[in-house]
């Protein structure tokens, strides 16, 4: 594959991930706080959207170290691809490890379960805006 071609579809991927990802996340926030205010159970599709969630994270921080190899190995040098993704990788990768925090308290009562995963969701998308602040793009789009 040609190396344009391959940064091309690196870089699609990784921005057109983002709108599955999003989805999942609101519907994570929405799951967790009505869990919250009805006092629900911490059900098989709660646990679902958390880890799916995770994984989404992940994927995309799959995307953007394959970005960065690509910018670093084929197209700029390593310290000018240093200098112009600046500290976007430090907070998304901040980020995945946030996303991955809900799973330390998978024994915990309901209603901790639904406070915790609620904190990493708003946590992470913190970190994943100032993120996309820090990219060279400045923007979502």
């Amino acid at each position: 594959m040609h190396s344009v071609a391959l940064s091309g579809m690196l870089g699609t991927i990784h921005g057109d991930l983002r709108w599955i990802f999003g989805l999942v996340a609101l519907l994570g926030i929405a799951r967790a706080a009505y869990g919250l205010l009805r006092s629900a159970h911490y059900s098989h599709l709660d646990a679902r959207l958390a880890f799916t969630y995770s994984m989404l994270l992940d994927l995309q921080a799959l995307y953007g170290i394959g970005l960065i190899l690509y910018l670093a190995l084929g197209k700029f040098s390593l310290e000018t691809t240093v200098n112009w993704i600046d500290w976007h990788p430090v907070w998304m990768l901040a980020a995945v490890a946030v996303g991955h925090l809900g799973s330390r308290w998978k024994s915990a009562p309901d209603r901790t379960r639904f406070q915790v995963q609620l904190a990493v969701y708003a946590a992470s998308l913190v970190l994943i805006a100032v993120g996309v602040l820090a990219s060279p793009l400045k923007s979502w789009t």
